[in-house]
């Protein structure tokens, strides 16, 4: 049997199985009352019929029902899961729907893109031809996920047919994702229509910033002054946000001081955040001294932590002791991530002194974002004090990011005596930063008689990295819950013991719970051990893809040439999530034998694989993939513009050179440093001066720290040692976890001395 087949779906009970014929639509209609009951029906009706053999009306009834679902993503996901296979663990793919899981639209869509030209043909006539438009909405859905030139055609010729304003605002959406230059000018010839709907209107203006078309800029600049609705104006606003261009800003500027309806002025300071020009912080200041409406100010104080600089300092320093509860909060969230004494007086006033427990968590927060020992007198004084237990929680754990060691008789008096179970746990993540000796065994201590505080804190024994947690945790494994499982297995392959492999190989390959078998697969990556190779390319099989995901990521992170053939075998799986850690583990290994199965994959169809492949060939030496490397320069996600970087610079060839010249100049400071400092004294050194600078906004060293920890994992260079050591004991949780691994990458990989 194949092992890659999902298992069956529980047979429902005799008293739940539809009756055939004429009575079916009556059963339809009084479980039309318990919508999860509806549709938990119809998906198990689905998963097992032949798809070419299903009724219009039982497909019809299955989107209804999926537009009718909190998350449509989830039950779309769901629904072509049932195309695909003749059976399919359904059950659980109903339980992440209603979790709300926050990557359920990307998952989607991969499935979609995945199921191709099979799913097309099959949904093309609900597009035009239902009269539902809950049912035409899923399906453009659908399609702008399944994309290709048949999808693209059809959504082409419904939206120059649709009425219904909801419908064809799904129809630019789904248009917008296709990303064919087909696409503009039908945006465009849709956007100067003045008898359109003003909601599908603004939903061209937004997508043409996605798309930027060269003409689209001139078009959305030349039709603001001169639209009259509201609405448009806020879309034209949105998508002038994609154009890093004078002209884009200027308009931006006059809009938000000047536009009438607070709608247009907050997009536009929202935009002119995401552009971050450091000579409209005076503007953007000024204005929002006068600004009336909250949501207005609160958007011009998000844009001025965006563009940073003393000017934007000063004007925050001001909101955060005179603003409204929404603006004071977001300027103490904003003033975390500036420098200087004033900033640290005003975050300890707001700490003491606010009225607002929201103000008074989010100054809380900064002081410990601001890695400055001087915050801590202001954080031990509230968490005495503070009566809010939400508060001390924030409290305990910035005490934790500034290793203040005065703050342990506190932290011991909240662990031992709060009645807030968080604010319990709080403090025991912050003893396990500060790592006093008297912390563990009062810790295990009440892990161990306490079932409720055990289940706060397990995952926290990992961050104090001590083994003398580890018969705890290995009986943790056993527990019934499986949130307790999970955090068990995290917190093993932190402390790093090699005696828990055994324990988590098992976990791995019989654990009912996915979420179980993706930390155990992530503990076994970062425990390193061979002893976990089988099971985890076992794993590269898993049912869920999350699974198989982590599997990938660890097989590269042991670095064993066994699982060359394996991970060589995941590039060509239908999941691109897959395909994307199996790239990169190859480069860990470091293997040459695995370049074919890396060049096979160089035209992926998903954007994501291709830049993984294309990365990993560049560490292997091997330019063909500098197409896919450029256009990686070009995108919006910041991460996508830094793996470009760092492969280029791997490459260190004169076209190369050629293109790192170029993102000198990008949109993100930290980008362009990185790639100046690359040129100058290569790429091991642009990564620690990364990984070493401070936390900060978006284009500061933020989340560029934990991108460069895992770069530096694969540049496998013992010069980045003392950096990465010292990132192994950093407050932030996922860079701690990620450094720690490329110590043991770099220890392990390191000659040892000779006796």
């Amino acid at each position: 049997m194949d092992s890659t087949a999902p298992a069956p779906v529980p047979r429902p009970a005799p008293s739940s199985v539809p009756p055939s014929g004429p009575r079916r639509w009556g059963v339809a209609v009084a479980l039309a009352l318990v919508a999860l009951a509806i549709l938990a029906f119809a998906v198990r009706q689905f998963a097992g019929s032949d798809p070419k053999a299903m009724t219009a009306r039982e497909v019809r009834r299955l989107l209804t029902e999926v537009r009718r679902a909190e998350d449509r993503s989830g039950s779309i996901r769901a629904f072509f899961q049932g195309l695909r296979y003749s059976s399919s663990p359904f059950q659980r793919s109903l339980a992440r729907m209603f979790a709300g899981e926050e990557d359920a639209d990307s998952r989607a869509r991969e499935d979609l893109a995945a199921l191709g030209a099979e799913a097309v043909p099959f949904l093309l006539p609900f597009l035009t031809n239902d009269p539902s438009p809950a049912v035409r909405t899923a399906v453009a859905d659908a399609l702008g996920w399944a994309g290709g030139s048949q999808a693209l055609a059809a959504l082409t010729n419904a939206f120059g047919r649709e009425t219904n304003a909801g419908v064809a605002e799904t129809l630019v959406a789904a248009l917008q994702q296709i990303e064919d230059p087909a696409v503009a000018p039908l945006l465009l010839s849709a956007l100067q229509r003045k008898d359109g709907n003003p909601s599908v209107r603004a939903a061209v203006a937004r997508a043409l910033g996605g798309l930027k078309p060269p003409e689209g800029l001139a078009a959305l600049l030349t039709l603001f002054d001169k639209e009259s609705s509201a609405a448009v104006r806020s879309g034209i606003v949105e998508g002038l946000g994609a154009w890093d261009d004078p002209r884009a800003g200027a308009l931006l500027l006059k809009a938000v001081r000047e536009d009438a309806d607070q709608a247009v002025r907050r997009a536009a300071a929202d935009s002119l955040g995401g552009l971050r020009l450091p000579d409209t912080a005076g503007v953007l200041a000024s204005v929002l001294q006068n600004e009336p409406d909250e949501n207005v100010a609160s958007s011009l104080v998000r844009a001025l932590d965006q563009i940073g600089g003393p000017v934007a300092q000063a004007a925050l320093l001001d909101a955060v002791a005179a603003g409204s509860d929404s603006v004071r909060q977001a300027a103490a969230e904003a003033l975390g991530r500036f420098e200087g004494t004033n900033v640290l007086a005003a975050l300890a006033k707001a700490l003491a002194d606010d009225p607002q427990s929201s103000v008074r968590e989010a100054a809380a927060r900064s002081l410990g974002q601001m890695h400055d020992p001087f915050a801590s007198p202001a954080l031990v004084d509230a968490l005495r004090k503070d009566a809010a237990g939400r508060v001390r929680v924030v409290v305990a754990d910035s005490l934790g990011q500034l290793s203040a060691t005065q703050a342990v008789p506190q932290l011991t008096a909240i662990f031992r005596d709060d009645p807030d179970p968080a604010a319990r746990a709080a403090a025991a993540r912050a003893w396990a930063t500060l790592r006093p000796a008297e912390s563990l065994p009062g810790i295990l201590a009440s892990c161990e008689t306490n079932a409720a505080l055990r289940e706060k804190l397990t995952e926290s024994l990992g961050f104090i990295g001590h083994g003398g947690a580890v018969p705890l945790l290995l009986r943790a494994l056993k527990e019934e819950d499986s949130g307790l499982r999970r955090d068990a297995a995290k917190a093993l392959g932190e402390i790093g013991n090699a005696q828990a492999v055994p324990s988590l190989a098992r976990l791995l390959s019989g654990d009912p719970e996915e979420d179980v078998r993706e930390s155990a697969a992530l503990a076994l990556g970062l425990l390193g051990s061979p002893l976990a190779v089988p099971a985890l390319e076992a794993a590269l099989k898993d049912r869920a893809e999350e699974v198989a995901t982590e599997a990938a990521w660890a097989l590269g992170h042991i670095g064993d040439k066994r699982a060359v053939p394996a991970l060589a075998t995941a590039l060509t799986r239908k999941w691109s999530r897959l395909r994307f850690p199996a790239a990169f583990a190859l480069v860990e290994i470091g293997d040459p034998a695995a370049k074919p199965a890396l060049e096979a994959r160089l035209a992926d169809g998903d954007a994501r694989a291709r830049l993984a492949v294309s990365c990993s060939l560049a560490f292997f030496g091997d330019g063909r993939g500098m197409t896919n490397l450029a256009r990686a320069l070009n995108s919006r996600e910041d991460w996508e513009r830094f793996a470009g970087i760092i492969a280029l610079l791997r490459l260190n060839t004169p076209d190369a050179r050629a293109l790192l010249a170029k993102a000198r100049a990008d949109t993100d400071p930290a980008l362009r440093r990185l790639a100046a400092r690359g040129i100058e004294a290569g790429a091991n050194a642009a990564l620690v001066d990364t990984l070493r600078g401070k936390p900060g906004r978006s284009g500061g060293f933020g989340d560029h720290r934990l991108y460069a920890a895992r770069a530096l994992v694969l540049y496998n260079d013992p010069a980045a040692l003392p950096a990465l050591q010292a990132a192994a004991a950093d407050p932030v949780p996922e860079l701690r976890s990620v450094a720690r691994l490329a110590v043991r990458h770099l220890e392990k990989r390191m000659p040892r001395p000779e006796n």
